[in-house]
């Protein structure tokens, strides 16, 4: 940790001839080391590999847990949602729309809860722009199954890429929003959506 917050103050990139063998097998590492190499992977920069710093920055000022949920969302998003969304947060085609710099996803951290547990379905309008079948794909689906742990994972490492500086999200805070929201089986659309948050203004939340 102490190695990582002296990395996270320099705002120089470490540059590396060519990728170190550790990130090369970090598959073959236990998940807590796993992620530690991860985490430093996201300093250094080799032929091919280069770090941004917009995200730099706003990954620095995680602390060494909230670095956690970050890794363990960037390995739930790369499995569950890159293919949708892309691995560079820039929306692909037919799919679905961009996460970079997305109101949705730097925003109201309980609307972006709220589409990760039940899904939403379009028409939606992305910095601007107005997605919509055959654009987009009709509906994205609930991540229900991710636990708040999970999900709180996802949102911290979505509002924390691609430039994004978003901040960190607390399980706990998942817990709470998925509570209030427990008994819905129905992808939001956007205007039940934004009547949930408006009905949730005065509300402990």
């Amino acid at each position: 940790s102490g190695i990582l917050l002296q990395l996270h103050q320099n705002d120089q990139p470490i540059r590396l001839a060519k990728m170190p063998t550790l990130v090369k097998n970090a598959d073959k590492l236990e998940e807590e080391l796993k992620q530690k190499v991860e985490e430093i992977a996201l300093l250094c920069e080799w032929p091919g590999h280069k770090v941004d710093r917009a995200q730099k920055r706003a990954q620095a000022s995680l602390t060494p847990e909230e670095q956690t949920l970050f890794s363990i969302g960037r390995k739930h998003y790369l499995t569950s949602c890159a293919s949708c969304h892309g691995d560079d947060g820039r929306g692909i085609g037919r799919f679905a729309p961009p996460l970079k710099g997305s109101e949705w996803v730097l925003g109201d951290d309980r609307q972006l809860a709220l589409i990760l547990l039940h899904g939403i379905e379009g028409p939606i309008e992305v910095n601007g722009h107005t997605y919509q079948a055959p654009e987009i794909l009709p509906v994205m689906p609930a991540h229900s199954v991710l636990n708040d742990k999970e999900i709180a994972a996802v949102m911290t490492y979505i509002r924390n890429d691609w430039g994004n500086n978003g901040g960190a999200i607390k399980p706990g805070r998942v817990g709470h929003i998925r509570h209030r929201s427990q008994g819905r089986v129905q992808p939001w659309d956007v205007k039940d959506l934004n009547a949930h948050l408006a009905g949730l203004e005065n509300q402990d939340l």
